[in-house]
């Protein structure tokens, strides 16, 4: 199949698999897992600067008081009590808010692809 491959079962796979190539996420993985580098991309946190003890006390806590939904996917929107807070806040610096047109996300690719969607006349 190939002359030079790092997979040393290359010569073992299907015909139909000799014009894939690895993917590019999993090639940004490899570079940002190297030890030199710090990476900023979603999902990689420099997880050697996280004091152990406490994370694992935060983890600790979290599952003790809110077992049954802690390590479940939110809703589409964030939490509402979280979301309910956020109106508060707003409405403290004099803006008028509800908590149904709030969404809460987690890393900056939901922002970015929900602004995207929204202002662009195409289907994406």
């Amino acid at each position: 199949m190939a002359e030079f491959s790092i997979d040393r079962f290359v010569d073992r796979y299907a015909a139909r698999a000799a014009g894939m190539t690895a993917s590019e996420v999993r090639a940004l993985f490899a570079v940002a897992s190297r030890p030199e580098v710090v990476s900023l991309a979603g999902g990689m946190p420099f997880v050697q600067a996280l004091p152990d003890d406490e994370v694992a006390d935060v983890a600790r806590a979290v599952l003790a008081e809110h077992r049954d939904i802690a390590l479940q996917y939110g809703g589409g929107q964030g939490p509402v009590g979280l979301r309910e807070r956020l109106v508060m806040l707003m409405a403290e610096e004099g803006i008028d808010a509800d908590a149904d047109d709030i969404v809460v996300t987690t890393g900056r690719n939901r922002p970015s692809t929900s602004s995207a969607s929204s202002s662009s006349t195409r289907a994406m």
